[in-house]
C-alpha cells in the first residue's frame, strides 16, 4: 500500500465522519485513563493522610501537634 492509496482511503473516510468519531473515541478514552490514574493517586494520598491523622490521635494541644508535623 503506497501513500497515494492511503491518502485516497483517508479522503474517502473523512467524508463519512469516521475519522472524527475515531478521534473522539481515542481522545475520551485517553482522558478517562488519565482521570482514573489521577483518581487512584489522590485516593492513595488521602488514605495516607487519614492514617497519619489516626496515628497522631486527638490528644494534646494544638501547638504540640503542629510542632511534630514533618513536611517533605
Amino acid at each position: 500500500m503506497n501513500i497515494d492509496n492511503l491518502n485516497a482511503w483517508m479522503r474517502s473516510l473523512s467524508h463519512n465522519y469516521v475519522l472524527i468519531a475515531l478521534a473522539a473515541v481515542l481522545f475520551f478514552g485517553a482522558k478517562s485513563l488519565a482521570g482514573y490514574f489521577t483518581y487512584r493517586r489522590i485516593r492513595r494520598d488521602l488514605n495516607e493522610i487519614k492514617s497519619l491523622v489516626k496515628e497522631r490521635g486527638t490528644g494534646g494541644s494544638d501547638s504540640e501537634t503542629s510542632a511534630n508535623i514533618s513536611r517533605p
